[in-house]
This record gives C-alpha cells, structure tokens and sequence, in this order.
C-alpha cells in the first residue's frame, strides 16, 4: 500500500485522556478499558465527540514497554466526573504530516517508514510524539483490512 503524506493545520481540540503502560500484546484490551471508562465519566453525557486516538509516547516502543496516551475528544465545556484516572487536557493546534493507513494494526508500521522518510526528504523535523486517530477500527463492526487509521506527526 502507498501511504500518501500530506501537511494540514489542526486546531486545538479539548480532549479527555489516561495515560498508561501495557504491552505490545495487551494495548487492544488496554484501549478498550482506558476509553471506555473515559467515556462513562465525561459529563453532559455525549460530550466525548470524535474518534478515539492514542498518543505514542515512547516510539519507536519495545513491545513488553508501550507508554501510550489514549483519549477522545470533547465538546467545549464538558468535564470529567468521578474517580477515574484521567485527565482534562488540549491537544495544541499547529502544523502536522499526516498519513491516512487502511488496514491491520500489524501492517502499520509501513505507514510510519513512509510518513518518517517523506519528512526527512523534506527537511521537516517532528515536535512532539505521533498520535493515531481510529478512524474505522474494531468497533466498529469491520474486517481488519478496513480498519482507517490517520498518523498524525506534529512538526516544528
């Protein structure tokens, strides 16, 4: 598959995240707990809007230490409730590369080489750690050769 990279402006978007630390085998069970129980604690119910993502905070990772941020974006004004292990935050707005992978999870690091190797080509140089954004994944009821997966990289 060709993984087309493309530049766009983002703008800030509140969101409501958890951080942890799992394992390369457990990080599909680790998502599905962290955000469901983001999405249970976000008031006015139906606040949390938008794909969930995750935010890699120790890429390239080894796969027995995964420190991911995994979160979902919020409407203005909504808050977390109870006691949960998550937090308020703003992703910042800015310039990112980006990159759009269809398919499995175990096929995404082609998207990475590509999405890395056109910023080196172009002189760009990542700000922060890659965030994915589900576009389609397994919630939503698809074989994984259609899961949508968009590989933001913020730039400086």
């Amino acid at each position: 598959m060709v993984h087309d990279v493309h530049i766009k402006q983002i703008p800030p978007q509140p969101v409501a995240t958890r951080r942890v630390h799992t394992t390369l085998e457990n990080l599909g069970e680790a998502m599905h707990v962290a955000l469901g129980e983001i999405a249970m604690h976000v008031e006015p119910k139906g606040a949390a809007r938008g794909a969930p993502f995750a935010v890699y905070h120790n890429m390239p990772f080894q796969t027995g230490d995964v420190d991911v941020e995994l979160g979902l974006p919020l409407v203005r004004g909504a808050k977390i409730t109870g006691d949960v292990r998550a937090r308020a935050s703003v992703v910042p707005g800015g310039s990112v590369a980006y990159t759009i992978h269809v398919g499995d999870y175990g096929t995404i690091g082609k998207a990475y080489e590509a999405i890395y190797a056109w910023l080196d080509e172009r002189g760009y140089r990542a700000s922060g750690p890659p965030r994915e954004i589900y576009l389609v994944g397994p919630d939503e009821s698809v074989l994984p050769s259609e899961y949508r997966t968009e590989i933001d990289i913020p730039l400086a």
